[in-house]
């Protein structure tokens, strides 16, 4: 629903970003000098979770539909194709 309502404001996967810290290798502990790397496949694979479509990161007619959220559904069909 959260995510919906993001997409009915204009929020699209170009919006979907990490703050710069996540991006700095850590300095201590098991993953001492790990960082993220790859946002975008990071983004794939999240949308595809969740039931998104991976280029523009709104969720998918077919997975609001299995949650019960038709209604939504419908609603987000005018946000598709922009």
């Amino acid at each position: 629903m959260k995510r919906c309502f993001n997409v009915r404001e204009g929020m699209r996967r170009k919006d979907d970003r990490l703050p710069g810290i996540m991006f700095r290798p850590l300095m201590d502990g098991p993953a001492k000098g790990q960082c993220f790397h790859d946002l975008e496949g990071m983004l794939d694979e999240y949308y595809g979770a969740m039931g998104w479509d991976r280029a523009t990161g709104i969720p998918t007619q077919e997975r609001l539909i299995t949650l019960d959220m038709a209604d939504i559904a419908a609603a987000l069909r005018p946000f598709l194709n922009r």
